[in-house]
């Protein structure tokens, strides 16, 4: 018996395209779908779900502080831990490079697209693709990667994190409560971070105007 398939989109007509896309290469599942974060989290955890195959994720949903769920990574990792086996694709809006990157370093899914690079034949050969055991990034994904590999490097999970803090609104001083890092070590970082993005001095507002043009929020 093939294990199920799990949907995350906020949108039942896309939902329904992934089921036809399905079925289009033979495949015979039960279907699993949620339409929100917090529908998402109660299914992925239920006890009564033994195992999964495929899970189709959007990253972009509204936010849950229910359980403190702010896209579709946050369910992707918990299905990487209780699925290790199960095969997770991305099928989402165009991502930020602090998106890509947070993606990469935390999911490592099968498989990344955007939507403006894929139709519904496109999509079929990717499902089909995936499935199979390849893994499969879109031309946009793989494009981003490549303009941005060095700038990528450079901002490991800390540096990328306190771009993500800042464009929250929590102030420097308190960087420190969220990042094992000191006060004087979050300066240092953040001249390194204002001299990648070709930023001589200025404020935090300056900081966030650049890398939100450079793709980083």
């Amino acid at each position: 018996m093939n294990l199920p398939i799990f949907i995350l989109e906020d949108h039942k007509y896309v939902t329904d395209s992934y089921i036809r896309a399905l079925q289009s290469i033979s495949v015979e599942a039960e279907m699993i779908i949620s339409y929100s974060l917090n529908d998402a989290y109660t299914k992925i955890s239920s006890a009564t779900l033994n195992g999964l195959q495929l899970a189709i994720l959007d990253y972009s949903m509204p936010a849950c502080k229910l359980n403190n769920l702010r896209s579709g990574e946050d369910i992707a990792k918990i299905i990487r831990t209780k699925f290790p086996e199960a095969k997770i694709i991305f099928v989402s809006a165009l991502l930020s490079n602090l998106e890509l990157e947070s993606l990469l370093k935390n999911v490592n899914p099968e498989g990344i697209v955007e939507k403006p690079d894929m139709d519904y034949g496109d999509l079929c050969l990717i499902l089909a693709k995936i499935l199979a055991g390849d893994v499969f990034y879109s031309a946009g994904i793989h494009k981003t990667l490549q303009e941005n590999q060095g700038k990528l490097l450079f901002m490991d999970a800390i540096n990328l994190k306190i771009i993500e803090l800042l464009s929250q609104g929590v102030a420097t001083k308190n960087l420190p409560n969220y990042l094992p890092i000191s006060l004087s070590g979050i300066h240092k970082r953040k001249a390194k971070i204002k001299a990648l993005l070709h930023i001589d001095s200025g404020s935090d507002e300056l900081l966030l105007k650049e890398a939100r043009k450079q793709g980083f929020i």
